[in-house]
């Protein structure tokens, strides 16, 4: 019985077979290649295109997480850097807006519902807070069993942000209101507590005198515990003392923390700033958007770019780099056009 004869499959010629090579991936790694085979006499080196490519990668990444936030240094957080002045003294975790380390690179950082009264400045810390909304007075390190003393400190002399006091000019902040709470933190209403006055601390000033009083940026909130340690009632505050700074006030004794300066405003002056924001954000969006496409059309013209600068520098080098990039790039279009047909 005779067997069935097969066609033979062509030969592939020599010129053929070198194509395909270059054309399917490698099967080794260039460091293994260099260092199992004895028989070539040229080693395989991967080339400067991967690093190139890296730093492509790498320059674009930076340039659009600028713009999106990817990438930002690190900013002040009231509850993770909270300054305290010991380990076992109550410190605040809201209402510090900045940090007071001189040499910290953090700046300042305001929640959603307060504004910074001075926009992109990191050494004076004043904060807008309004009529209606409600914020939350935070702590740690606070002695158990121990009420928390808080007090809303400002001056009946009306003082415009960043102006030096001196010592005949009402530069001793005085308590207007307090209460005491066995929380973990409280809820401060600044026109709910306005509506209060007059109060056992301002007896002589009306509800209206406290509003027109807390314009301006004399403001602080004070916590303490006067029965943790010991010790009398708070001391008075005072902006002009040597080593206060403006946007600061010195705080002296034990278990007590001290506020960054606020102002209190209506709600007037709260929706004047919100529509300032909005129209500054339709501005951004609209660069924001002016800039993807410009992203978008850089891409497009760079990556075939890239394809042939790869192809180009693996053939002039000779490295395997280059010819795995071109190869990858002729399948994926080979493979697009053969389903799209």
């Amino acid at each position: 019985m005779t067997q069935p004869k097969f066609p033979r499959c062509p030969t592939a010629t020599p010129k053929e077979s070198e194509t395909m090579r270059l054309l399917s991936p490698p099967t080794s790694s260039p460091l293994l290649s260099t260092t199992t085979s004895r028989t070539t006499s040229r080693t395989i080196s991967p080339g400067p295109l991967p690093l190139v490519l890296r730093l492509l990668v790498t320059g674009f990444l930076i340039m659009s997480s600028s713009r999106t936030g990817l990438v930002s240094a690190g900013t002040f957080d009231a509850v993770k850097d909270a300054e305290c002045a010991s380990p076992n003294t109550i410190c605040l975790t809201s209402f510090r807006w900045c940090t007071r380390d001189p040499q910290s690179k953090k700046g300042c950082s305001y929640p959603d519902d307060i504004d910074a009264f001075f926009p992109g400045s990191d050494t004076v810390p004043y904060a807008m807070l309004y009529h209606g909304s409600k914020y939350d007075i935070t702590w740690k390190q606070a002695k158990p069993g121990v009420p928390v003393l808080i007090e809303w400190l400002f001056s009946s002399n009306l003082v415009q942000a960043g102006d030096h006091r001196d010592d005949h000019g009402g530069g001793e902040l005085e308590v207007k209101w307090s209460t005491n709470t066995t929380g973990s933190s409280y809820t401060f209403d600044p026109l709910a507590i306005l509506g209060t006055f007059p109060t056992s601390q301002a007896p002589n000033m009306s509800t209206w005198e406290a509003i027109a009083s807390t314009h301006d940026a004399s403001n602080h909130i004070r916590i303490s515990q006067p029965g943790a340690n010991g010790d009398g009632a708070p001391p008075s505050v005072s902006l002009t003392a040597p080593s206060a700074t403006v946007g600061r006030a010195t705080l002296g004794g034990a278990n007590r923390s001290v506020s960054d300066q606020f102002l209190v405003h209506s709600r007037w002056t709260e929706q004047f700033v919100r529509n300032v924001q909005a129209y500054d954000a339709t501005l951004y969006g609209q660069q924001q958007r002016n800039w993807q496409i410009g992203v978008g059309a850089g891409i497009g013209i760079g990556v075939p770019l890239l394809v042939t600068l790869a192809w180009f520098v693996g053939h002039r080098l000779g490295t395997r780099a280059g010819y795995d990039i071109a190869a990858k790039a002729a399948r994926r279009e080979y493979v697009r056009r053969d389903t799209s047909s």
